[in-house]
């Protein structure tokens, strides 16, 4: 765990560890239906908003707040 949470922050300095996703920022990803990969993410967001997203992801997951992104996700979309 200590690996990726380092991962995560070193790749906006670190080009060779970008796009760094960690299986619990994926987790969640593919949870939202945002898909499963750095990649995919990356089409999301520019490079310098990537480890941000990841760090939300990592975030909604161990707060487990899927609902209310959700919630709020289809809200703004109407």
């Amino acid at each position: 765990m200590g690996v990726d949470i380092f991962f995560r922050e070193a790749q906006r300095s670190w080009s060779e560890l970008f796009p760094f996703a960690d299986p619990r920022a994926l987790q969640a990803a593919e949870r939202l239906g945002l898909g499963s990969d750095g990649t995919a993410l990356l089409r999301l967001v520019d490079r310098h908003d990537f480890a941000r997203l990841v760090t939300g992801l990592v975030r909604t997951d161990i707060d487990s707040t899927y609902d209310e992104i959700t919630t709020k996700a289809v809200s703004r979309a109407q």
